[in-house]
């Protein structure tokens, strides 16, 4: 018998962060808004065929939208680790040389302001990609609530 598969712990589903929320307030859908209890019910009613397929095809591009905007995000976190692991490398062979020579701090500082420069140029990046998912739906005649911050950060 394999107590590992026993032992699994259950998968949850995806739980609605900010985003969801905004795509949301806009009368757009996330896969995370489709597997509230409330949805998956709706969900389950049966329509007419013609209405299905338009219902399937709309539903099809929401997809494809959000499956651009996490892949986008995934490319500006890697571009982010990227940037850190050199900065760092950079610095600590900095701070070796600075043990050695007392002139190296300019540099240390300098390299030190690079890592603040890539985390702003990550939420800059991560904010660009927000702003291009919830575009399609601010044609929308719903308005998001003004409590809920849309600064692009996940």
């Amino acid at each position: 018998m394999n107590t590992v598969a026993h032992n699994r712990p259950a998968r949850r589903p995806l739980e609605v962060n900010n985003i969801d929320h905004i795509i949301r307030c806009y009368g757009g859908r996330t896969i995370a808004n489709d597997m509230e209890p409330n949805r998956m019910q709706h969900s389950k009613r049966s329509e007419d065929l013609t209405q299905y397929i338009d219902f399937l095809c709309r539903r099809n591009g929401e997809l494809r939208l959000e499956t651009t905007f996490y892949r986008k995000c995934f490319e500006n976190a890697e571009k982010f680790k990227e940037k850190v692991v050199e900065i760092s490398q950079d610095l600590l062979h900095q701070c070796i040389i600075g043990l050695l020579d007392d002139a190296a701090f300019d540099e240390i500082r300098d390299m030190s302001k690079s890592i603040v420069d890539a985390v702003e140029e990550f939420q800059n990046d991560q904010e660009l990609a927000v702003d291009a998912f919830v575009a399609p739906y601010k044609g929308s005649r719903i308005v998001p609530r003004p409590d809920i911050p849309a600064h692009g950060m996940i």
